[in-house]
């Protein structure tokens, strides 16, 4: 009985510190304002989201220890140079991990990834936008506003990202997260 008791004293800690965090830092979520951030390239150019604007961008933030991950900057890489490239969309992935550049490099070689490779040091932007769980997708229309966030990876997800992808590239008022 005491097991059960200190069991639900843990999650009932845990539930209310993850209450307490919210006000503090609250994650970006669809129809947010996105934030602008500066972040060096792997190819040593300086990324600006802002500059981005009037342009739909898409941003996977990863971690060098994410298969997960990796399998969405792959599959992502095929639909952007398929389809998105060409209609301009900019896709970018902020590895939230960048201490070993050359594991970094042997990846988007082998991957292989085709679009900028973004160097988030000490998780700075990551921490920004509240986010916690890698892979983390936003999708982000023209005028620099969230339409879809996704925590996580799966062919569902690669789903959603397409379609929110495809409604802003067609100007469908759908919504991206249905």
């Amino acid at each position: 009985m005491v097991s059960v008791r200190f069991l639900v004293l843990v999650v009932l800690c845990v539930l209310f510190a993850s209450c307490s965090d919210r006000g503090k830092s609250a994650s970006v979520q669809s129809g947010d304002l996105v934030g602008d951030f500066r972040l060096e390239t792997l190819a040593h150019d300086r990324f600006y989201l802002n500059a981005q604007r009037g342009k739909i961008v898409v941003l996977v933030f990863w971690s060098t220890d994410c298969k997960h991950c990796k399998k969405e900057m792959i599959d992502l890489n095929a639909a952007w140079k398929t389809e998105w490239e060409k209609s301009g969309v900019v896709l970018a992935a902020p590895c939230v991990n960048p201490e070993d550049v050359d594991e970094i490099k042997q990846f988007a070689k082998n991957g292989p990834v085709a679009y900028p490779i973004l160097l988030d040091e000490n998780m700075g932007v990551f921490r920004k936008y509240g986010f916690h769980f890698k892979p983390t997708t936003i999708v982000i229309d023209r005028q620099g506003v969230a339409r879809l966030v996704r925590f996580g990876y799966s062919d569902v997800i690669a789903g959603h990202i397409e379609k929110a992808v495809c409604n802003l590239l067609t100007g469908s008022s759908s919504p991206a997260n249905s």
